[in-house]
């Protein structure tokens, strides 16, 4: 893989859970570490749920092979973030290959 076609900026965020005072936990999302990515969109759509109109999109993320990335973790880009769905080593492109949809939070 050619390190010129990582070209975007990406974050990778982990989850951290805080104890609430009355006995429960809260999940919130802090930047693990910034790195650089090739950013391929694989789909977009409108969609109505609840009659609210919000958008679906689904990318993938490519990211030199040495990268620990996992489904426990999210994706922060375009000030938008990603649940991971697939992680996916491709040794013989010395990649690896991360499907992505975006969280509608």
């Amino acid at each position: 893989m050619q390190a010129g076609l990582l070209t975007e900026r990406v974050k990778i965020l982990r989850r951290v859970k805080t104890e609430s005072g009355f006995g429960g936990f809260s999940d919130t999302w802090e930047p693990e570490r910034e790195t650089r990515a090739n950013v391929v969109n694989l789909s977009g759509a409108v969609g109505v749920s609840a009659r609210e109109e919000f958008l679906s999109g689904v990318l993938s993320f490519e990211f030199h092979m040495w990268q620990k990335v996992s489904r426990e973790q999210r994706i922060e880009y375009g000030g938008e973030r990603y649940r991971i769905e697939d992680v996916d080593l491709n040794r013989r492109k010395r990649k690896l290959i991360v499907k992505a949809s975006r969280v509608n939070e």
